[in-house]
This record gives structure tokens, sequence and C-alpha cells, in this order.
């Protein structure tokens, strides 16, 4: 399993994320990902402790066609819903 992120500033490219920090790090272009339509179907957690980004995370992955929305408001839960649903991205802050 890979972990991507995104630098500040710089949102239309992504780095895995493997724990070891190095210069040498594969990158993607955004134009390589497919048109998020295509992903409507996929499993989603989101992670945070604050109700208000939840339901703005909520809000906008609904406008976007996700509906298989997970959220966990405690961190002590968050791992055993990730084993539970499986998920295919999880979002956190």
């Amino acid at each position: 399993m890979k972990l991507w992120e995104a630098r500040i500033g710089n949102s239309k490219r992504l780095s895995p994320r493997n724990g070891r920090m190095n210069s040498e790090r594969e990158t993607i272009d955004h134009n390589w990902l497919p048109n998020a339509a295509l992903f409507s179907k996929m499993k989603i957690v989101v992670i945070d402790d604050e109700p208000a980004n939840i339901a703005l995370l909520e809000a906008m992955l609904a406008e976007g066609g996700y509906s298989r929305v997970k959220t966990v408001t405690d961190s002590r839960l968050a791992m055993e819903t990730c084993l539970e649903v499986e998920p295919d991205l999880v979002l956190l802050d």
C-alpha cells in the first residue's frame, strides 16, 4: 500500500509517502489520474475530530458523487473502522 501526499502549494503533483524522506521521491502527474467520476464507487473513510470538518468533507464528497463515505471522529476507532471498511481512500487531518 502506498500513501500519497500533495505538498502545500503544489496540489497537482502527488508523491508517495513511504516513511523515509529522500530527495528521489517517485511522483505522478495529476493528468495521469482518471476522472473522479470513475471513482464514485470508492469506499472512503474520513477521520477528523472536528465535526465541522467532517460535515464539510461529507458535503464536498457527496457533491462529487461519492456515496460510500464513512466518518470517524474518535481516533481510537479509526484503525478499527479502516479494518472493517477496507477503504480505497482515507482522508485525515
